[in-house]
Order: C-alpha cells, then structure tokens, then sequence
C-alpha cells in the first residue's frame, strides 16, 4: 500500500469531496429570513470529489488543498 505525502513531508488525509447536503428549516421570519434546525441531511451516495485542470484536490494533515501533482506516494 502507498502512503500519500505533501512536498513538506505532511500526510495526505483524504480526497477534497463536494457532498449534497439539506439544511434543514423550521420555518421563516416575517422579513423572510429562513429560520434553520440547525441540522442538515447530507447526502453521502451522491458526493463528487473536485478536480482542479483535472487534477484530484487532495486535503493535508493541516487541511490544506494539494493537487495530485505535488503529492508524493510512499509504500507503508
């Protein structure tokens, strides 16, 4: 198995993941303003990890974006 690393020597924790979510409301205020749960549904099935120039964004150890290119694969 290969261990992902930043340039730093930090370790790669996971991929930068785009999730649909569902705030969900309790209601609405008069001037509009929504008033929420404070709880949202996320929808896990349906997340889509982000490319940037079609490149995987990875998330660090500091959670800190780094695309594939400057992440460097280490056997464990």
């Amino acid at each position: 198995m290969l261990i992902g690393y930043t340039r730093d020597g930090k370790r790669i924790m996971g991929t930068y993941e785009l999730i649909p979510a569902t705030a969900l409301i309790i209601g609405r205020y008069e001037d509009g303003e929504l008033i929420y749960d404070g709880e949202s549904r996320v929808t896990w099935d349906a997340s889509e990890t982000q490319k940037e120039d079609g490149q995987v964004v990875f998330i660090d150890e500091d959670h800190e974006y780094v695309l594939e290119a400057d992440v460097q694969w280490r056997a464990k």
